[in-house]
Formats: C-alpha cells, sequence, structure tokens
C-alpha cells in the first residue's frame, strides 16, 4: 500500500495539485501516517528513525 501512495503522491506533485510538504502533511495529519509517502522516499536524508 506504500507504494501506491508513493506513486500517488508524486503524481499530485507533478500536476501541481500540491506541493510535496502538503502531500506529507496531509497524510501524517490525517491517517496518522509516522511519515509522509515523499519524506519516505527520502530515507534517511529525510530525518526519520
Amino acid at each position: 500500500m506504500y507504494f501506491a501512495a508513493i506513486r500517488e503522491a508524486q503524481q499530485v506533485v507533478r500536476e501541481g495539485v500540491a506541493d510535496p510538504e502538503a502531500v506529507d502533511t496531509l497524510l501524517r495529519d490525517c491517517f496518522n501516517w509516522p511519515v509522509g509517502p515523499l519524506e519516505m522516499v527520502g530515507g534517511a536524508n529525510s530525518g526519520w528513525d
């Protein structure tokens, strides 16, 4: 499921619907995810444990 979320989040950003920070914030705040899908792509460099 996470890979599907990453693909969809990337598409939303590509289409200019929202910026990456907004997408990650939405999924963290509304779905209680520990990290947003675009932050996950950043891996160790994104600052999450």
